[in-house]
């Protein structure tokens, strides 16, 4: 791989959330190499076919630090570099926390916060290595977030507490002028709202 081609880590990629996917994946990618990452392989087969190009598949669990890493390693690996991370992971489970699952709050915080900060950990020493390489001399991550981690609802306490953390994360960790870690908001339509 030219260090002109960039790697791309799509975590927990729209794949997994089809409801983002227009604006989350890219459809034209040019001569970048993307690599995507979730759960659901079948889906992430059809997501590679639909991108084009040179897709790199990786099933695997963002929850699960080994597996986190492994992705990690295995993107550098098979692709040489790793320019842009994704954490597109993420789920919302909502009710009142009276006689609320503690399951549900489990899993809130393992995708939304600890798949996250799994993933950055290990993409920020490639990415900066990449940025070293590249003629931008910056790697970039991007991390989801919610308009729920700015604006606190009734009933999504827990979901507005890991989007608040998402975004707390993003605006306070990056190894600059290196590498620029952002975040993007999701924010839904009047009528979804």
């Amino acid at each position: 791989m030219t260090p002109d081609r960039e790697a791309t880590r799509v975590p927990g990629t729209a794949a997994e959330n089809p409801p983002f996917e227009p604006s989350i994946v890219p459809r034209d990618i040019g001569e970048a190499t993307v690599a995507v990452a979730a759960r659901r392989k079948d889906r992430l087969d059809a997501l590679a076919q639909e991108i084009g190009g040179d897709t790199l598949v990786i099933e695997a669990d963002i929850t699960d630090r080994e597996q986190a890493i492994a992705t990690i390693e295995q993107t550098v690996g098979e692709l040489g570099r790793l320019d842009t991370v994704v954490n597109n992971a993420g789920i919302m489970l909502l009710g009142d926390a009276e006689g609320a699952p503690l399951k549900e709050w489990d899993r809130m915080i393992a995708i939304n916060v600890l798949g996250l900060l799994y993933v950055a950990h290990a993409a920020i020493g490639p990415l900066l290595k990449a940025a070293a390489d590249s003629s931008r001399k910056v790697a970039d991550m991007v991390n989801v977030s919610s308009i729920a981690g700015r604006r606190a609802n009734r009933g999504s306490g827990v979901y507005n507490l890991t989007k608040h953390g998402v975004g707390a994360f993003s605006n306070t960790s990056s190894p600059a002028p290196r590498m620029a870690i952002n975040e993007i908001l999701v924010r839904p339509t009047e009528q979804e709202w």
